[in-house]
């Protein structure tokens, strides 16, 4: 694990949620704190989930997500960035599904928000988990991204 191989250098937490199985979301985990192999482990659970809402908003929100692999296609999703450089079309139904999914946690987030000035850096991994974005988003500048991307069709 990434966590383990820094923590001869320095002092590392890994934020993660209660989640243990992709499929379900279920909070397994327990809440809280444990250390492991030198690295603390702060788990926290994730708000219930409403797959018929996530479904609903995901739907509305698809044709952005549409747009943005058409355009990405093309070699021009890069470019138009500098002259769009905030992407708002379909914003709020996008937002509305992270916020019903699985792995949405309001304490996570809360917690990166009241935290932000203990920690130097946020790595944020697996840009298709809403821990990513919300990460980046109250984090900001103190995120290192490693996306993991992969082909989604």
């Amino acid at each position: 694990m990434l966590a383990e191989r820094l923590v001869s250098d320095y002092d590392v937490e890994v934020l993660t949620t209660c989640v243990r199985d992709v499929a379900t979301g279920e909070n397994i985990y327990p809440e809280g704190e444990e250390e492991w192999n030198g690295v603390v482990i702060r788990r926290f659970r994730t708000n219930p989930v409403q797959r018929e809402k996530e479904r609903y908003f995901a739907k509305k929100a698809k044709p952005a997500r549409k747009l943005r692999q058409f355009l990405f296609k093309l070699g021009i999703l890069k470019y138009l960035s500098y002259l769009i450089p905030v992407w708002s079309y379909k914003h709020d139904d996008e937002v509305q599904a992270m916020k019903s999914d699985k792995f949405y946690s309001s304490a996570l987030n809360d917690y990166i928000r009241d935290h932000i000035d203990e920690y130097k850096a946020f790595i944020a991994m697996s840009s298709d988990y809403v821990t990513f974005y919300y990460t980046a988003l109250y984090a900001g500048r103190k995120t290192i991204a490693i996306p993991t991307m992969h082909n989604m069709g």
